[in-house]
């Protein structure tokens, strides 16, 4: 049992924090899904983030064995991801359980996208267990880019939910997503300030290592997160 816990630690809800968690906003990346992004030690060294999600763990659940996608790091099922899981909340709570019985800390977080509440993880993040919400404003009416204030409105709503910390998803660079990238300079004059006033703001999240490479998006905001 230890070991597959173990595995779905890793996978699912996977994340390497780097610094000691502090007051201060975060920047957090997504590794394990680009082709040029660099080993996960590389990425560790560069010293740019304080978290590193380890992504994905795309199998779990009803007596399943957990399987790993990492895409070109490693040898991943080719079925990963054709189905999308209903077990969040029992593994959110498995994962608790887990944490306290051993005495070391789980960090449970989670990415839904920014339309609220969450078709698939809203069950879960209710259950008030999360630390960290990722959230997706990108490819989605809620962005901040196309719609400011459709991004205010969907911010004020997840930070009702009951996480300890609610963090800014965008992508590291225009090619990341299919919309929703936010210009540094914008980020920094206009989308940080107003969400740096919510008491549960957590910083920023990026998507992906393998895009912040090619942009040098993280290096140009990471004094301002």
């Amino acid at each position: 049992m230890a070991s597959k816990i173990s595995q779905i630690l890793f996978g699912l809800l996977g994340l390497l924090a780097l610094v000691s968690v502090s007051d201060a906003g975060l920047l957090v990346v997504y590794w394990g899904q680009g082709d040029n992004e660099g080993s996960l030690t590389e990425t560790c060294a560069t010293r740019k983030y304080d978290i590193v999600n380890i992504g994905f763990l795309s199998t779990f659940g009803n007596g399943q064995r957990p399987q790993i996608n990492l895409a070109s790091h490693c040898d991943p099922a080719s079925n990963g991801c054709q189905r999308r899981s209903t077990h969040y909340e029992a593994i959110a709570r498995r994962l608790s359980e887990h944490g306290q019985s051993s005495g070391r800390k789980v960090y449970l977080t989670a990415a839904p996208q920014c339309p609220f509440p969450d078709k698939y993880l809203n069950g879960a993040l209710t259950t008030g267990l999360f630390d960290y919400i990722w959230v997706q404003f990108y490819n989605n009416y809620c962005q901040f880019s196309t719609n400011p204030n459709g991004f205010k409105s969907s911010w004020g709503q997840w930070n009702n939910v009951p996480a300890k910390k609610i963090f800014v998803g965008l992508p590291a660079s225009r090619a990341a997503a299919g919309s929703g990238f936010v210009p540094s300079q914008v980020l920094i004059s206009q989308l940080l300030p107003f969400v740096k006033n919510s008491a549960k703001y957590g910083g920023v999240m990026l998507w992906d290592r393998n895009n912040d490479i090619k942009s040098g998006y993280s290096s140009e905001i990471k004094g301002n997160v």
